[in-house]
């Protein structure tokens, strides 16, 4: 991936962690901020790399009947799905096998929901670097290979572009707590509670996607060797 377009990921996540109210990093910076920081390892600036944090998030599962005379609005599970590419770091076969690995997950999800990237209002990826959305986007099909890096620097992952990605900041401005925050933040965006403009004593801001209804949300482990990815609608199977 370009090296620019590992610094549009965690510029245009920093945008949407100003808008979050308990972000850790809430200062938006550009491309070249990116670029001018300190290098960790070659691709990766300090800026490219998932934040060191404590923290918790939760979230409760039930079944749709119960969901339903629950206090808040459901969110539903309409799509699983699992990936696997290598046991250590060191047996992956190229960047491409780690992709398709990842990607295995998202196109799984997305077909158990009968769904297409092109039917997706909002994703929540995980980024522990820069260049895990980027790779994730390609896998999970929203991008064809080689075009991830082009589509991020055209603005698509913003809020208001073609799909926004990460619209709390993700691992690397919001906090690194796994996966968790990024099903919260899914939750939140097809609840429409994604406005934190009432947070006054946080500045607070609108980091909302209009009307979303469906939304993908992955997580990873073992250096990217699994991953897990849910899709998640504001509407119940039943209603499809």
């Amino acid at each position: 991936m370009p090296q620019d377009a590992l610094a549009a990921v965690v510029a245009t996540q920093s945008e949407h962690a100003a808008l979050k109210w308990n972000a850790m990093l809430r200062d938006a910076v550009t491309v070249e901020d990116v670029l001018n920081d300190r290098w960790i390892a070659t691709p990766f600036h300090a800026m490219d790399c998932s934040l060191v944090s404590d923290g918790a998030a939760a979230f409760i599962v039930t079944t749709e009947a119960r969901a339903k005379n629950m206090k808040k609005k459901p969110v539903y599970i309409t799509g699983i799905g699992e990936g696997f590419s290598h046991q250590y770091i060191s047996e992956a076969e190229s960047v491409a096998s780690v992709r398709d690995g990842l990607g295995r997950a998202g196109r799984r999800a997305m077909e158990v929901a009968g769904i297409t990237p092109q039917d997706l209002d909002v994703a929540e990826i995980y980024d522990s670097f820069s260049f895990t959305p980027l790779i994730a986007l390609e896998g999970f099909g929203i991008c064809g290979v080689g075009e991830a890096g082009d589509w991020v620097m055209e603005g698509n992952a913003k809020l208001g572009g073609k799909l926004p990605m990460n619209t709390h900041g993700g691992l690397i401005r919001q906090a690194h707590l796994g996966a968790m925050h990024h099903i919260v933040e899914a939750v939140l965006q097809l609840r429409g509670e994604a406005d934190d403009s009432a947070k006054t004593e946080f500045n607070g801001g609108n980091h909302q996607v209009p009307d979303a209804k469906l939304a993908i949300t992955n997580g990873s482990g073992g250096i990217l060797a699994a991953t897990s990815a849910l899709v998640l609608s504001s509407e119940p199977p039943s209603a499809a």
